[in-house]
C-alpha cells in the first residue's frame, strides 16, 4: 500500500539531494524490478481507494491528543522486540534503557498510551529484527516489494515476519478478531500521519525508483547505528541520526 511507501519516504530522506550516496549496486539488488514495479501500482492503486480515504477521516474525526496517545501505544508494543534487538546485538545498555521504558510506560503510562520514560530522559532505540540480521552479517538480499506491505529486502521481510509473534502475541490478545482490529488501526494511524508526504512523492519523476532508493539507503544507514561506511561528507553535513526516526505528532 502507498501507506508503506510513503512509511519509508518520509522518514528517511529527499533523495534528490543524495544522488552519490553509493552504498550498492541498484541492478543487483533489484533483479525482480519488473514485478516489483507491478506490485509497487498495485499497492499504490490499493492505497487511493481505501487506505488514504479511512486514514483522511482517522485525522480529521480523532482529536490530535487522542491520536498520539495511539502511536505510543504501538510503540510501546513494539518495546519487546527493540529489546530483544539491543541484546541480540550486545547493546545491553540500550537493551536496559529500552526495557526500563517498557515497565514504566506500562505502568504509569497507562500500557504506554502515555511516554512517560521519554519526561524522564531515557529515548526510545530504534532497534528490530532486519537490522540484527544484518549486524550479523546477514546479506540483505534482492529487493522485494510486498503486495499490500511495501517495500523489503529478503532480509528485513524475514526479520518482519520474526518480529509478529513477539508484538502481537496471541496469548496476549486472545481472539483473533481483537488482534487484527489492532492492526488494522496500527496501519490506519500510521498512515494518518504520512499524508503530509503525499504531495513529494505523487512529484517524483519515477515514484518507484525514488522508494526504493529511500529504503535502501534508510535500512543501510540503520544497520550501522548512523555511521554507515563511504558516505560523502554532503550527505553526513545535510542529514542527522534524528532524520530517519519518526516524527512526533
Amino acid at each position: 500500500m502507498k501507506f508503506f511507501l510513503y512509511q519509508i519516504f518520509f522518514f528517511s530522506f529527499l533523495l534528490s539531494g543524495c544522488s552519490s550516496f553509493p552504498v550498492y549496486d541498484s541492478e543487483d539488488t533489484d533483479p525482480f524490478e519488473g514485478y516489483n514495479r507491478a506490485v509497487f501500482e498495485f499497492n499504490i492503486t490499493i492505497d487511493e481507494n481505501l487506505i488514504k480515504p479511512v486514514a483522511s477521516g482517522y485525522k480529521d474525526i480523532v482529536p490530535e491528543m487522542a491520536q498520539k496517545g495511539i502511536n505510543n501505544f504501538f510503540d510501546n508494543l513494539s518495546s519487546p522486540v527493540i529489546i530483544l534487538s539491543d541484546f541480540l546485538q550486545l547493546k545491553i545498555f540500550n537493551s536496559g534503557v529500552d526495557l526500563s521504558r517498557f515497565l514504566i510506560n506500562t505502568s504509569l503510562g497507562v500500557l504506554g498510551i502515555v511516554d512517560i520514560a521519554q519526561y524522564i530522559g531515557l529515548q526510545a532505540n530504534n532497534e528490530d529484527f532486519g537490522q540484527t540480521f544484518g549486524k550479523w552479517g546477514a546479506d540483505q538480499g534482492p529487493y522485494l516489494m510486498i503486495p499490500f506491505l511495501g517495500p523489503y529486502t529478503v532480509r528485513d521481510f524475514v526479520g518482519k515476519l520474526a518480529e509478529y509473534p513477539f508484538e502481537f502475541p496471541d496469548s496476549l490478545f486472545g481472539e483473533e478478531y481483537f488482534k487484527y482490529s489492532l492492526i488494522s488501526l496500527k496501519l490506519i494511524d500510521q498512515r494518518s500521519r504520512l499524508l503530509v508526504a503525499d504531495n513529494e512523492i505523487e512529484a517524483a519523476f519515477d515514484p518507484y525508483i525514488l522508494v526504493r532508493e529511500a529504503y535502501l539507503q534508510r535500512r543501510f544507514f540503520l544497520v550501522h547505528d548512523g555511521n554507515p561506511p563511504e558516505i560523502e561528507g554532503d550527505f553526513l553535513d545535510a542529514y542527522s541520526e534524528e532524520d530517519f526516526l519518526e516524527p512526533e505528532l
